[in-house]
């Protein structure tokens, strides 16, 4: 699993974006919680419980600090 580190305009972590081996992309936030992933295959992003909420690669909208 590949992992990169997110960070907000001011340079502070914010989570981090992990890519696993089937190639669905995990956002985590500051404290390692999963907020939601994006399964490209699908083109869709689902919130830390599975629910949709996009079409298209939303986690940056779920890791921002005013979701």
């Amino acid at each position: 699993m590949a992992e990169e580190i997110v960070r907000d305009q001011t340079g502070r972590k914010i989570g981090t974006l992990e890519t696993r081996a089937d190639g669905i992309l995990v956002a985590k936030d500051l404290f390692g919680k999963k907020v939601g992933e994006y399964d490209p295959d699908n083109d869709v992003t689902r919130d830390g419980r599975g629910r949709k909420v996009g079409v298209g690669d939303q986690l940056s909208w779920l890791l921002s600090p005013d979701s």
